[in-house]
């Protein structure tokens, strides 16, 4: 992943393929009702995307720098 800032609201993020379907992935789950478990290979998935994603907005400086949302596991 990477993160790249074009304006100051607006960000250029580019993602591997597999990056982009464990995000899908995640979406699907939770808009079908989070129903089941959620597969482990996703979460593992899903927790470097989040450590990579932390990794690349702390490069991002200024007054307009991402913020870190915090996350609540099920697991």
């Amino acid at each position: 992943m990477k993160i790249k800032r074009v304006k100051p609201a607006v960000l250029q993020v580019t993602l591997q393929a597999h990056e982009l379907a464990a995000l899908s992935s995640a979406v699907r789950w939770i808009i079908n009702g989070a129903a089941g478990e959620f597969p482990e290979e996703s979460v593992r998935q899903l927790k470097k995307i989040l450590d990579n994603y932390e990794t690349e907005s702390r490069s991002l400086t200024g007054k307009h720098k991402i913020k870190k949302a915090p996350v609540q596991a099920s697991h």
